[in-house]
């Protein structure tokens, strides 16, 4: 059984303390102030020596929460549902790949929805704060690309290699999107 972590606030007594002395011995002889932690590690800063120690912080709203968040988890998702629901409203066309913003996951079409929702046991799509997706395309090269390889002499690329990169600009420009991004607009689906 895992042992259970004591929690120390940030806050806490036990968190950090003043310390300010002399020190001598083999010949140096000095004066030492700052701030231990828990562990005995000598921070010049209180807030370093507090942060070091605790294991939760109290968050803006009041809650405790883990020590590396900045918000608990109820602000973090408040936040997040804010952000979500701050984006511009479209009708999803059916057919680009939609996002959800609350699973971190991406969707080809209503039918991968319904078996999601079907495999965990989720009754309607409504929570899964969906996002229309943008496409990202493969970038076209250009010949800036070699400007550092070629002479100063060399006005341009050779003959052999500008065409070779003409033809490869097309290919590129006829390419489906290399993958989806979630866009700017929020949505719903009918299921």
């Amino acid at each position: 059984m895992k042992k259970e972590e004591k929690i120390i606030m940030y806050e806490s007594p036990e968190a950090a303390r003043y310390v300010k002395g002399n020190y001598g011995g083999d010949g140096i002889q000095g004066a030492f102030e700052g701030w231990l932690d828990i562990k005995g590690q000598m921070y010049k800063s209180e807030d370093s020596a507090r942060y070091s120690s605790c294991t939760h912080k109290t968050c803006e709203c009041g809650n405790i929460m883990e020590k590396h968040y900045v918000l608990c988890e109820a602000c973090r998702n408040r936040n997040h549902i804010e952000k979500y629901l701050a984006k511009p409203f479209k009708e999803w066309d059916g057919k680009d790949y939609l996002y959800s913003d609350t699973l971190g996951r991406y969707f080809g079409d209503t039918d991968e929805i319904i078996e999601y929702l079907e495999d965990e046991g989720i009754e309607g799509a409504s929570d899964l704060r969906l996002i229309i997706c943008s496409p990202s395309y493969f970038i076209k090269v250009d010949a800036d690309y070699w400007s550092n390889d070629i002479s100063e002499d060399q006005e341009s690329l050779p003959k052999e290699l500008q065409e070779a990169l003409e033809v490869l600009n097309k290919v590129i420009e006829e390419l489906p999107p290399a993958s989806y991004y979630p866009g700017k607009f929020r949505t719903t689906v009918e299921l």
